[in-house]
């Protein structure tokens, strides 16, 4: 076994299930490689010094061993488990939620820090509870469409390119239209002014920096109506997780 074929990645851990009688399976989301799966043996056993840090959520630098069709961890250095997220139930419901999306839209052997680095903004947005989890979804879900390569342009006219004067959105054209162009459209629909202004920081802010905002009632139920029509007409994937979203205590 060559020192070679240790590596140490930085991630967090997006699912950890049982394998066996005593090892646990892993997908991690990390910087360096991407989404990766690993194995970690004997981390069920109660001595195991892998126990603790085998959890979702957990986010630190894993030692691993690269085969050669898998990676085994070795070791683990976890510097933010979240408690905070897995003791809140209605945390646990929205993690589990972004936990899965990140799963899904990984990529393995790609750099995927600013996916990471979404992620794990997000679920300090959680903790730090300053805003509804209702909106860190959509800023969550929106955000994750610029990693993934197609967002909605909210910057300028998607008819005519006209970057003034935007004042409706459309689902087939993909984002923002000028009062010119709306009429020419069936399922234009108006966009206020604070809503518009709210899809251009989160497509185009620093991630650090995006969860830094509330909205009144209204222009958040617009916004969500935006996100989740975009996501509903360029994703036909279902995300189990975000089932449990509608249970009257996930808020």
């Amino acid at each position: 076994m060559s020192d070679n074929n240790e590596i140490t990645v930085t991630g967090m851990i997006l699912a950890s299930t049982p394998v066996g009688e005593n090892d646990r399976r892993l997908v991690l989301l990390t910087r360096e490689r991407g989404r990766i799966t690993t194995f970690a043996n004997g981390a069920r056993r109660p001595t195991s010094h892998l126990l603790a840090a085998t959890n979702p959520f957990s986010y630190g630098t894993f030692d691993l061993y690269e085969g050669r069709s898998s990676y085994t961890l070795r070791r683990a250095d976890i510097s933010e488990y979240f408690e905070k997220v897995a003791s809140d139930l209605d945390c646990v419901l929205y993690g589990s939620f972004f936990l899965e999306v990140a799963d899904y839209y990984g990529k393995e052997g790609l750099d995927e820090s600013d996916r990471l680095l979404l992620l794990y903004a997000t679920m300090k947005a959680m903790t730090a509870r300053k805003i509804p989890l209702t909106l860190v979804k959509e800023i969550y879900l929106l955000r994750t469409t610029v990693l993934n390569g197609d967002w909605p342009d909210a910057f300028s006219c998607t008819s005519c390119g006209k970057k003034e004067g935007l004042t409706h959105f459309s689902f087939a054209k993909h984002g923002a239209l000028c009062k010119d162009c709306a009429g020419k459209f069936g399922d234009a629909i108006p966009v206020s002014p604070d809503c518009l202004y709210a899809l251009r920081y989160v497509e185009s802010a620093e991630i650090g920096r995006l969860y830094s905002f509330v909205l009144s009632r209204p222009v958040e139920e617009e916004f969500t109506s935006i996100v989740e029509g975009y996501r509903k007409r360029n994703s036909g994937h279902t995300f189990k997780s975000e089932e449990f979203l509608q249970f009257p205590g996930a808020k």
